[in-house]
């Protein structure tokens, strides 16, 4: 939560009735020890999933058959994740197998059908096989409870 969350936050607790905003942390904190503005999302998750859409874009086939990396698209974002974020992220898919490894970063055909699955890339690496062996069932409650995020 950042302070800029807050106001926003007050703002809305009025608009069509009257209304309140109750925080549970201190005007203190708020306004001395929060953050301004929220780090953007691109540089505080991992970037497997974002890695993995880039490399199965259509439209983005032609900037790296020119030779552009992943790396250099994400480093034209306007605000773009670390360095070492986009090489862990390459390296864990590389390592998953879903990216073969070398300069032209290709995608697998693992990779092609991850980047087709809406959940983290290890957990859908664990559906697909939990498919092929015919354990599908037992696999979907565990990447289930693995991908829960508490609010």
């Amino acid at each position: 939560v950042s302070s800029e969350n807050t106001r926003q936050r007050c703002g809305r607790a009025g608009r069509v009735r009257e209304g309140h905003a109750f925080m549970l942390y201190t005007k203190h904190r708020a306004l001395r020890v929060m953050k301004q503005h929220r780090v953007p999302e691109i540089q505080r998750l991992p970037l497997e999933e974002i890695v993995l859409q880039l490399k199965a874009c259509a439209a983005l086939q032609e900037r790296f058959a020119s030779g552009a990396g992943v790396a250099s698209i994400l480093a034209s974002a306007v605000q773009p994740p670390a360095q070492a974020g986009v090489d862990s992220a390459l390296a864990n898919l590389i390592e998953m197998g879903a990216i073969r490894d070398g300069a032209d970063e290709v995608l697998t055909p693992l990779g092609h059908h991850l980047a087709g699955l809406p959940v983290d890339a290890r957990l859908g690496k664990m559906i697909l096989f939990g498919a092929v062996f015919k354990c599908l069932d037992p696999v979907l409650c565990i990447a289930a409870s693995l991908s829960y995020k508490s609010p």
